[in-house]
């Protein structure tokens, strides 16, 4: 009986090391390794439509090319690699979970003239561009989007949720883009499991100090 509640204690133990983990882990929309890369309902630069310059990928796209992999591409799934492990943190304070990871560039062969220079624009101090994204979100989803460039996350100029699902936000550099949202209800995780772990662990202790008192008690009355 002993040897088992030793077991029951070290059971316990273990799993209230692996809960800080499992909430490090949770870091991200379960299915952003695979699902599509939200599409670009409209973009504008410089007054003209840039909608059809922009190429959105995901981490799944990165993945599948990875033998021929663009550097924006190698980018997007180094940064994802080391928010995965946690060597990198993004700039924000509170819970927040990255509903969306991608890179965003210019696609010349998509341009009316390749020649028009959009990219050389933006990388001039204080040019923007505005881009729609439809990322699906809730109407009250607040959500904050951060850019990787040169090695720092920089946060978008101004971020405007638009009621149906898209969001226009404006970018001062584009590249590697997270889409993070606070209210993790409108992206399913896995903070509920982590409750249910913490609920098994008190349980589990509870059994653990009931089945101390009873054998005590019986060596008492030996």
């Amino acid at each position: 009986m002993r040897k088992t509640i030793c077991l029951l204690c070290a059971v316990i133990m273990c799993l209230s090391l692996a809960s800080p983990a499992f909430a490090a882990a949770n870091t991200f929309v379960p299915s952003i390794t695979y699902k599509d890369a939200p599409t670009i309902e409209d973009s504008e630069m410089n007054d003209q439509n840039t909608s059809g310059c922009l190429v959105v990928t995901s981490i799944e796209t990165a993945r599948k090319n990875a033998a021929n992999a663009t550097e924006a591409e190698k980018e997007l799934l180094d940064v994802y690699a080391q928010l995965d492990n946690g060597t990198m943190k993004l700039p924000l304070s509170g819970d927040y979970v990255i509903r969306e990871l991608v890179s965003v560039t210019f696609d010349q062969l998509g341009c009316i003239d390749p020649s028009h220079g959009h990219e050389e624009w933006l990388e001039e101090e204080g040019n923007c561009i505005t881009v729609s994204f439809n990322l699906g979100v809730d109407k009250h989803t607040h959500v904050t989007v951060l850019v990787y460039k040169d090695g720092q996350w920089t946060a978008a100029e101004d971020v405007t949720n638009n009621g149906d699902g898209t969001i226009t936000c404006t970018l001062e550099d584009i590249g590697t883009i997270a889409f993070c949202v606070e209210d993790i209800s409108d992206a399913p995780q896995t903070g509920d499991a982590g409750f249910l772990l913490w609920v098994v662990i008190l349980v589990m202790a509870a059994a653990a100090v009931v089945v101390l008192l009873v054998l005590r008690r019986k060596e008492n009355k030996k």
